[in-house]
């Protein structure tokens, strides 16, 4: 298996993790506040979707994100995210912490929404090659890094993250998290 065929197969596993452990989460179930500084499965479900559009195609492929483009004003969320620039008036972490505390989420339709930035993901991942994966990505916060590496942290990294967020705070409203 070459590297790129690696990092598809575990990019589908993440996704079919994140799936599972939304699973059947009941619209209401999805938007009840955990307490603390936690946030909705719906709001957790919306950061990690809306991350992976914005990565692979705002960074990596330098087009608009399908919820700029294709999927404009259908995505199944209320709003989108604050994209993670430093210009945010009041900072990010404030405006994403507004965002998520006001974002309502129409389940079905955000799934499809879902479904077509996970899709696109993988095909932007088949349309490379081994050596795509070693070239130097440009972060602000880190020295140039690989490709792959950026794509093993912070699409399907965050993909297994963003699910253990929610399969906690499922736990912590009173439902099975993780699928399994």
């Amino acid at each position: 298996m070459d590297s790129v065929s690696l990092l598809r197969a575990q990019l589908e596993n993440a996704h079919q993790l994140l799936e599972g452990t939304l699973g059947d989460t009941s619209q209401d179930e999805a938007h009840k506040e955990p307490g603390g500084k936690a946030f909705s499965v719906a709001a957790l479900y919306a950061h990690v979707v809306f991350s992976e559009d914005m990565l692979v195609n705002g960074m990596f492929r330098k087009t608009a994100p399908l919820h700029a483009s294709s999927w404009a004003g259908r995505t199944g969320f209320s709003e989108v995210m604050p994209a993670p620039t430093s210009d945010v008036k009041g900072g990010w972490a404030d405006a994403h912490a507004t965002w998520a505390g006001g974002l309502k989420a129409d389940l079905a339709q955000a799934r499809q929404y879902a479904q077509a930035v996970h899709a696109d993901a993988l095909e932007y991942l088949s349309s490379l090659t081994p050596e795509d994966l070693g070239r130097p990505v440009e972060l602000t916060f880190l020295p140039p890094t690989p490709l792959g590496m950026v794509i093993t942290m912070f699409v399907v990294g965050h993909c297994y993250s963003l699910a253990g967020e929610m399969s906690g705070v499922k736990g912590v409203i009173g439902l099975k998290g993780y699928p399994f």
